[in-house]
C-alpha cells in the first residue's frame, strides 16, 4: 500500500522492491528499497533514483547525466543509458537497501512456524486448512481479497489515465529524440583531432572503436584513442582524437596526406557512428644560424620525429673567393613541434649543408652560410 501511494501521492518516504537485474551488483532482484522525496535542486550525478511513466511502471536506476532540464540515467549492468526523462519525473532518491534474505527468509518462516502450530492445535494439516477457510469466508476475507484484487487490476488498466504527471510530460518524454550536427573540424599541431557537434536533448558518454586511415597507393591503418568533452559553447560537444606518432611517422614516409578517422560515440541513448576526413601538410624544416651561441637551430612543425644530418665546412675568406680547410659532420633528430640546437666550432667563415628525410622519401636539403667568433 505504501508503494502504491508513493507512486500516486508525493509521500515524503515510500517503499518499493527490486524487480529486475538491470542494477547489480548494486541492487539485487527482490531486495527492498527504501526512498525518500528527491526536489530536482537536490539531485546528484551518481544516486540511484525512481523516476514513473505512470503508477505502475516506474525505473530505479543510477543518475548519470543533467543536461537541459532532463535527466539521463543508467542500469549498473546495462551497456547504455535510458532515454532522457524530465528532471519533474525523477520522484524519488534511494536512501536505504534491505537485502531480501533479510526479509524473506524470516518472513517464509514465521509462515511456516505459524501454520505448523495451528496444525498442530487443530488436529492436523487437514483441519488447520478447513478451520482457516471457514474463517476467513465467515469474517467476508474472500470478498475483501477479490475486491482488492479487482482493485488493483482496475489501477492496471487505468494507469495512463491517472498517471501523476500532466500529459505533456509525456509528450516530452517522446519528443526527447536527439538531434545531432557536425559543426567544425580542425587538426591541431601535434596531429590529434577536434570536431565539434551541436548537440540537443543528449549528452555524449565517451568514444570508441576508434581507426584512422591514411588514405593512398598504398593505403594504412591504425587503431587509435578518442574522449569526448563539452564543447566550447552551451549545447556542444567535442570529439578529440589521438592518433599514433608511429602513425603519422610512416604516413610522412609515405607522402600520404588525405586521412580519415572513424569513431563511436556513445550517446544516451545508443550510440553515434561517425566519419570525419581531413587533409594533413607537411613542412619543411626551418633552420637558421645563431651568431650568438654559435649553433644551428632547426625548427619541426610536424608531428613527426625528423633526423637531420649537418655537414659543416669552415674557411678563410680571400679577396679570391672562399677557401676551404676543413669540415666536420654532425647528425641530431628534431622532436615533433620543437626546436634543436647543433653546436658549430667557431669560425670566421661556415657553409652548414643540411639534409633530411622529405614526405615520400626524398631527400631535401638546405644551406646556410656566415660565422661566429671565439667568445
Amino acid at each position: 500500500m505504501l508503494l502504491l501511494l508513493g507512486r500516486l501521492l508525493d509521500l515524503p518516504v515510500a517503499v518499493a522492491i527490486v524487480a529486475g537485474h538491470s542494477m547489480e551488483p548494486t541492487l539485487h532482484y527482490g531486495d527492498l528499497i527504501v526512498l525518500v522525496r528527491a526536489e530536482p535542486r537536490d539531485l546528484r550525478v551518481g544516486d540511484i533514483v525512481l523516476w514513473c511513466r505512470g503508477p505502475t511502471s516506474c525505473v530505479v536506476h543510477r543518475l548519470v547525466a543533467v543536461h537541459g532540464g532532463t535527466a539521463i540515467t543508467k542500469g549498473d549492468a546495462n551497456p547504455v543509458p535510458d532515454p532522457p526523462v524530465p528532471l519533474e519525473a525523477v520522484r524519488y532518491r534511494v536512501a536505504a537497501r534491505i537485502p531480501r534474505e533479510a526479509y524473506v527468509v524470516p518472513l517464509a518462516t514465521g509462515i511456516i512456524a505459524w501454520a505448523a502450530r495451528l496444525a498442530a492445535r487443530m488436529g492436523g494439516a487437514k483441519a488447520a486448512v478447513r478451520a482457516l477457510s471457514e474463517a476467513a469466508a465467515s469474517a467476508g476475507l474472500y470478498d475483501v481479497t477479490w475486491l482488492a484484487l479487482a482493485a488493483y487490476g482496475a489501477v492496471l488498466l487505468l494507469a495512463p489515465m491517472y498517471a501523476p504527471y500532466p500529459a505533456h510530460y509525456y509528450t516530452v518524454i517522446q519528443d526527447l529524440r536527439p538531434s545531432i550536427a557536425l559543426r567544425a573540424v580542425a587538426v591541431n599541431p601535434d596531429g590529434s583531432l577536434a570536431a565539434v557537434y551541436n548537440v540537443n536533448r543528449t549528452v555524449f558518454l565517451g568514444a570508441s572503436e576508434c581507426l584512422v586511415a591514411a588514405t593512398g597507393s598504398p593505403g594504412i591503418l591504425s587503431y587509435c584513442n578518442a574522449t569526448t568533452l563539452p564543447g566550447p559553447e552551451e549545447g556542444t560537444w567535442t570529439l578529440v582524437v589521438e592518433v599514433p606518432s608511429g602513425f603519422y611517422l610512416e604516413a610522412y614516409r609515405l607522402g600520404l596526406t588525405r586521412f580519415r578517422v572513424n569513431a563511436t560515440i556513445m550517446i544516451s541513448p545508443g550510440r553515434l557512428y561517425t566519419s570525419l576526413t581531413y587533409t594533413m601538410t607537411w613542412r619543411p624544416l626551418q633552420a637558421k644560424l645563431d651568431k650568438a651561441s654559435c649553433s644551428v637551430i632547426l625548427y619541426n612543425p610536424n608531428p613527426v620525429p625528423l633526423g637531420a644530418n649537418l655537414t659543416v665546412k669552415y674557411g678563410d675568406t680571400l679577396p679570391g673567393g672562399r677557401r676551404v680547410v676543413g669540415q666536420y659532420a654532425a647528425s641530431l633528430t628534431v622532436a615533433p613541434l620543437s626546436r634543436a640546437h647543433a653546436p658549430l666550432e667557431p669560425h670566421e667563415d661556415l657553409v652548414v649543408l643540411i639534409s633530411y628525410m622529405g614526405p615520400g622519401g626524398d631527400e631535401r636539403r638546405d644551406v646556410l652560410y656566415g660565422g661566429c667568433r671565439k667568445r
